[in-house]
């Protein structure tokens, strides 16, 4: 999210507002964007202790929660935001600590989601559901199981950790910040809560929504990409891939970019019988970013393929630029990037967090296809690539995706936005 909210921080000084950055520990910022930094301290996320303190905890959970807020440091945070004269904050909604001290100190803020709609709304699913809506009882039974799924989820982190749990010092923090935790939404995505009665802002793109049931106090700020940024390269990726733009230049090759850093294990093989799927065509060229699976799916001295390159980290958005095709696992990131560059993409879904949803998404509306088996066959995945290189509906559907985003970004569409929340 660090990225987005760089973009979100461009775009608002450009539109002549005075703009702090401050994340846990201020990490994630470079000396590349010179903001103003916000002293904020760490949030403690592990909870996972040795049995024996678990047992402590247990008997002195007031008192261990009670340190645990004194260490958040709120009435420092208080005074700067008094003293910097901070007229809005924007907040990620993740950021439940300080969301809840800033509703305490009657500061006025919006939460940032990088996430499509998560509300259950009319003709909306849950985000890591793989289905299109049908308008009927099945939706609702997808909530339900959603639902089940996190009580489920928060009892068994109850029990194992004795109580000594983020959402149970949550509900401590609310109490002791007379924050009303009605305003909480439970067993809903993101994890431990979402909120409801607190505006907050999209980065995503409206039209790739399911549901068009407008909701109060939610608005699309559409997504944030910031193309000028540092990011970390193969020490072996300048030289090939002049050589790639070249033959995509002068012999007309399709250019594909696969960005999979979240395979794990048994994925690996899924990943190699796509290597395979990719080299079989001599007018496809291939840059993959694999991240960990890199030694189990490629030797450097060994590559038996002309037209595939694979690397464990890759600059994305100078490949994307240049691409004719991205495949990836359905990050919302990722997505925002090709909607960015107009690249039209197969998405063989992670199964992840909201990958499963953002998938679905993608498909329903025509500017990619999406797979969500680990079982590929190398067969499916070159007629399912030469699919999207050569359906025309792909095509102009990203494209149109690309031109009302870039228009957002002209019209300062986030600075209208920031300003109304002002007056």
């Amino acid at each position: 999210m660090s990225n987005a909210c760089l973009a979100m921080a461009d775009q608002l000084t450009k539109a002549g507002h005075t703009i702090y950055l401050g994340s846990p520990g201020n990490k994630g910022y470079t000396s590349t964007h010179p903001f103003l930094m916000v002293p904020l301290p760490e949030i403690p996320l592990n909870y996972k202790r040795p049995f024996l303190e678990k047992i402590k905890g247990l008997l002195h959970r007031s008192r261990l929660f009670e340190s645990q807020l004194a260490s958040l440091e709120l009435v420092t945070l208080k005074k700067w935001l008094a003293s910097n004269e901070v007229d809005l904050v924007l907040i990620d909604q993740e950021m439940h600590e300080f969301i809840l001290a800033l509703d305490s100190f009657s500061q006025p803020f919006i939460l940032i989601s990088q996430w499509f709609s998560t509300w259950q709304t009319k003709g909306n699913l849950p985000p890591n559901s793989k289905k299109k809506p049908h308008y009927n009882r099945l939706d609702k039974l997808a909530w339900l199981r959603s639902k089940w799924i996190r009580k489920i989820t928060y009892a068994g982190q109850f029990a194992k950790q004795f109580g000594h749990t983020r959402r149970a010092f949550l509900y401590y923090m609310s109490k002791a910040l007379h924050f009303d935790p009605s305003r909480f939404l439970s067993f809903q995505f993101p994890m431990p809560f979402s909120y409801q009665n607190v505006p907050i802002l999209l980065t995503t793109h409206p039209d790739l929504e399911f549901t068009t049931c407008p909701l109060p106090m939610v608005k699309y700020a559409f997504p944030m990409v910031l193309e000028e940024r540092e990011s970390y390269t193969d020490a072996h990726f300048d030289e090939p891939f002049k050589k790639i733009l070249r033959a995509k230049v002068e012999s007309n090759k399709k250019l594909i970019c696969v960005t999979k850093t979240s395979m794990k294990g048994g994925d690996v093989k899924a990943l190699i019988t796509l290597i395979k799927a990719l080299s079989s065509n001599e007018n496809w060229i291939s840059i993959l970013g694999v991240g960990d699976a890199y030694d189990q799916c490629y030797n450097r001295e060994e590559n038996p393929f002309d037209n595939v390159y694979i690397f464990k980290s890759i600059p994305q958005l100078q490949v994307l630029k240049h691409a004719d095709l991205s495949i990836n696992h359905g990050g919302i990131h990722t997505i925002n990037e090709c909607i960015h560059f107009a690249v039209p993409m197969l998405i063989i879904s992670g199964n992840k967090f909201d990958q499963n949803g953002c998938a679905a998404r993608v498909h329903y509306h025509g500017c990619g296809v999406s797979l969500f088996t680990k079982q590929i066959k190398t067969e499916e995945i070159k007629k399912t690539i030469e699919q999207v290189l050569l359906s025309k509906e792909c095509k102009n559907k990203i494209a149109m995706l690309s031109r009302t985003y870039h228009e957002a970004k002209e019209r300062n569409h986030l600075a209208s936005i920031i300003e109304e929340a002002l007056q």
